[in-house]
């Protein structure tokens, strides 16, 4: 059986917005602001592609299919950010067996 991919980051960013509907863009919105705490995961395998899940705290989480682990990361770095050394393995020890 094929071992998926998960890895996991955390950052904090501008969210436009409530509980109801958020954004990273503020552009068409009178949206309420706020700074939240951002957990990212990254999910999936090469079969299937991978699933960008994005969680800011207190608010519902969105997600995004890629064709490709470098694809989620992209997306990532473009709004968050993140850089490849701000991901970790959520299963280290099955990758290490």
């Amino acid at each position: 059986m094929k071992q998926a991919t998960h890895l996991y980051a955390h950052t904090n960013s501008l969210i436009y917005g409530n509980a109801s509907y958020w954004s990273l863009s503020g552009e068409h919105s009178a949206a309420p602001t706020s700074q939240r705490h951002i957990d990212l995961d990254i999910i999936g395998d090469t079969e299937q592609g991978y699933l960008l899940l994005i969680s800011p705290k207190g608010l519902y989480t969105a997600e995004m299919w890629c064709a490709s682990l470098e694809e989620a990361k992209q997306h990532a770095q473009q709004w968050f950010a993140i850089q490849t050394a701000d991901w970790r393995d959520a299963h280290p020890l099955a990758a290490a067996s």
